[in-house]
């Protein structure tokens, strides 16, 4: 008996040391790869796609600008969609420097803007969900990071399949098994 309630103030004590808000504030770092920092603001799309393709630590496929994509952004101290058509949620850490996001798509790239800069991100594979922090923007004035000025999500818009080209398809397949029907239904 006495090993049973050993174990279940030990388990009790871990898990209250987990939920603490110290631990989560300090757990909370990007959940994308830190492309780079840029100077200016991220709400130029060629500017960002132009940062996205030179950054050495982008790996991905070749995309054009033309299926790249802003889906929505949120300004501090917003927590919901503040421009752009998607859904987009953001959550903030007491201190200011971190959070969680939430998307209604999975998103491939996005922006945390503060201070001068903003720092680029990239989600592999995409993600409608994840946290984010101010950790990688320039340092301000007495070398304090700047706290959170807007969040972005961007996406890469998949090539659709052109619907004429479907149709065809699907009306070739159609075609061929009404010819096996009726070479079955002579023999």
């Amino acid at each position: 008996m006495k090993n049973k309630k050993f174990v279940l103030t030990v388990l009790l004590c871990c898990g209250l040391l987990l939920l603490s808000p110290a631990q989560s504030a300090l757990a909370l770092t990007n959940s994308g790869t830190w492309l780079g920092t840029f100077s200016g603001n991220d709400n130029d799309l060629e500017s960002v796609y132009n940062n996205i393709i030179a950054s050495t630590s982008y790996t991905g496929e070749a995309f054009l600008l033309s299926d790249f994509d802003f889906y929505a952004k949120v300004d501090e101290p917003s927590t919901t969609t503040t421009e752009g058509s998607g859904s987009l949620t953001i959550g903030y850490e007491p201190d200011g420097l971190s959070g969680t996001w939430e998307a209604g798509v999975a998103i491939d790239f996005y922006t945390v803007k503060g201070g001068t800069s903003y720092a680029l991100y990239w989600e592999n594979p995409a993600s409608s969900a994840g946290t984010w922090s101010t950790e990688h923007l320039a340092l301000v004035g007495s070398g304090n990071i700047p706290q959170i000025s807007h969040f972005s999500a961007f996406v890469k818009s998949s090539t659709p399949v052109p619907e004429p080209s479907t149709i065809l398809l699907l009306g070739l397949g159609l075609v061929g098994l009404a010819g096996i029907g009726r070479k079955k239904i002579k023999s």
